[in-house]
């Protein structure tokens, strides 16, 4: 496989030179965060939390963590195929995917750990950064259309909240939207390009010279849709990494002996995974145990002391083996954090 690696920076704009944090939204998560963990500490019966807590099987526990690490080989290995079909080889992507989710996790930034993954692919893969931009937008497209199948396929078994279900129908217009997007960024790339080099003929030459490469490359990252079994191979594996996530909350019902089963920990899943978009403090801390223990209240538990120990045995399960696996691909990886900042500014 060979690529020939543009010197593009990873900032979308030349002229801007910052790498700023959204203050305004990390103070709202911040105190969101607060909010939560105020509320759970001052609710909470601490003894009966720690009956609760003790009282969890090891085992099921055992088998959830073993479904985030096989979500993380699942997930590289769809990324991989992303490229087809100049394929790059697993331990780069799978080195990125991690290094990216732990990045995301544990900053303010906004989805820093996707531009990490742009970098590590260019400077280890010497895979253009623009060719990789396109593979990340196909990579979320086939997450956001299986979370909002799997949401729509939940609203008929259970009572819900009018605001989840509109976020459920605004995420369903926006996947038809993305859906009219993909394909014509897919099937009318040269129509594409034509334009750009035509709204970008007014422009500095060097500045219009990036916007065209920088196009060419991310069109070039979505051509895998063009191969029909390719795309359909793709469908399959993404709705495989959806059964795994499904997986994870129902093995920590299992662990507390809760009374619910696949269906359940698919809202459960639909749910958290929708939550994202609300601000949080880096690891989302308190607002994803709102979020579960809304989940619990709502399927009609009412032991809140076994609600909250299953919350945040789920959040642990999530966030915990991410942060070591990625703080070792971090630190096997042939690049430093200052030299992506670098690269960003």
């Amino acid at each position: 496989m060979t690529h020939q690696t543009d010197p593009i920076p990873l900032s979308a704009n030349p002229a801007e030179n910052k790498n700023t944090i959204p203050w305004g939204k990390t103070l709202l998560g911040l105190l969101l965060s607060v909010a939560s963990v105020v509320y759970f500490s001052t609710q909470i019966d601490y003894a009966q939390l720690g009956d609760a807590m003790r009282s969890a099987k090891v085992g099921p526990i055992v088998w959830a963590v073993v479904v985030i690490f096989a979500t993380g080989l699942a997930k590289a290995w769809r990324w991989q195929w992303l490229y087809y079909p100049d394929k790059p080889t697993f331990k780069p992507t799978y080195f990125a995917i991690m290094t990216g989710q732990l990045l995301n996790i544990v900053s303010p930034i906004p989805r820093l750990g996707d531009v990490a993954r742009l970098y590590q692919m260019q400077t280890s893969s010497k895979i253009p950064a623009g060719t990789t931009l396109g593979t990340i937008v196909s990579e979320k497209s086939f997450d956001l259309l299986l979370t909002v199948l799997l949401a729509i396929a939940i609203v008929p078994f259970f009572t819900i909240p009018d605001i989840v279900s509109e976020q459920v129908f605004s995420l369903a217009v926006i996947a038809v939207v993305l859906l009219g997007i993909l394909y014509v960024l897919v099937f009318q790339a040269e129509r594409i390009l034509s334009l750009t080099q035509t709204l970008t003929r007014p422009l500095p030459k060097r500045f219009a010279d990036f916007v065209n490469k920088l196009a060419k490359r991310s069109l070039q990252g979505l051509a895998v849709l063009k191969h029909g079994r390719v795309t359909v191979f793709l469908i399959l594996l993404s709705a495989g990494i959806g059964v795994l996530s499904i997986l994870t909350p129902y093995f920590i019902f299992l662990a507390f002996d809760m009374p619910f089963g696949i269906a359940e920990a698919l809202l459960m899943n639909a749910v958290v995974t929708l939550s994202i978009s609300v601000p949080s403090a880096p690891g989302r801390i308190g607002t994803f145990e709102s979020f579960v223990f809304a989940v619990l209240f709502l399927l009609g538990f009412g032991d809140e002391a076994v609600s909250l120990a299953y919350a945040l045995v789920y959040h642990a399960v999530v966030v915990v083996p991410t942060l070591i696996i990625g703080g070792i691909t971090l630190a096997l990886s042939d690049w430093k954090l200052r030299e992506l900042f670098n690269r960003s500014n």
